[in-house]
């Protein structure tokens, strides 16, 4: 498989939905491992220019609230929430269960705060591309049972190119080949005091894409953190 058939299966997804609808079909299902960690090396050994050259032409969705990060603890979103998924079982579970599972991190354990809590982190892992959604449930991805596995430098890789995949980061990255953004612009609706408190969620997602570039001498435009106002 050439590297623009490998690129374009990882955008549009078309591996990873079989494993996950396998998953969801059979809970007995034996996740073909072997056969991921090939692919996610496949896709890891394509050098992060040919994505960036491949998102300039990709057709993003429109930006809407729903993409705009909110997550109060990265790790939580990311390596924690592979490990407890793996560790019960990947059975599926709702905002208030996520919640629950992070004790540590979710110290009010009203339902709201529960609830709310869950929602934030759960929506970062899928924009990071390690979870997904079925109906009202939440299940680990077959792509976090291979990104635990990765030491911390495959990690970074990965999330530098599935995010990519995303139509809130995939177009700010897309943006930065080109022109200086501010961060702002990408979260319309949202107050002054709200985009604060997102920012610094929002840029250290987002500088996995940027050391990505750094590291192969490409450099993108600058993002500014807040404009005035």
């Amino acid at each position: 498989m050439s590297n623009q058939n490998i690129i374009e299966s990882f955008f549009y997804r078309s591996l990873e939905n079989q494993v996950n609808e396998k998953m969801l079909d059979d809970y007995s299902y034996n996740i073909p491992l072997l056969m991921l960690r090939k692919y996610i090396r496949s896709i890891l050994d394509i050098s992060f220019e040919e994505y960036l050259y491949f998102i300039i032409s990709w057709d993003y969705p429109q930006i809407t609230t729903e993409d705009m990060t909110q997550s109060s603890s990265f790790s939580a979103a990311e390596i924690e929430m592979c490990s407890v998924f793996i560790e019960n079982n990947n059975p599926g579970y709702s905002f208030v269960e996520i919640g629950r599972l992070f004790p540590q991190y979710c110290k009010s354990q009203t339902e709201y705060s529960l609830r709310k809590y869950g929602e934030n982190q759960i929506k970062t892992s899928k924009q990071l591309g390690l979870t997904f959604q079925y109906y009202s449930s939440w299940y680990l991805s077959c792509f976090g049972y291979i990104y635990v596995e990765l030491n911390q430098t495959d990690r970074a890789a990965f999330i530098a190119r599935s995010i990519l995949r995303d139509s809130f980061y995939g177009s700010i990255v897309r943006d930065l080949l080109s022109n200086d953004a501010i961060l702002n612009d990408y979260l319309n609706g949202l107050s002054l005091s709200t985009i604060k408190r997102r920012a610094p969620g929002i840029l250290r997602i987002l500088k996995f894409a940027i050391n990505a570039a750094k590291s192969e001498n490409i450099t993108l435009h600058q993002i500014s953190r807040v404009s005035p106002g």
